[in-house]
């Protein structure tokens, strides 16, 4: 997974593997400032 900041240079990547995808909980509701 890799994420970027719309217009601007900040940039995250990581790995995720299988059993972090069948361990996940859903997330209803996110909120961002």
């Amino acid at each position: 997974v890799e994420l970027n900041e719309k217009n601007g240079g900040r940039h995250q990547s990581f790995v995720i593997e299988n059993e972090d995808l069948v361990r996940a909980n859903t997330i209803n509701e996110l909120q961002v400032r």
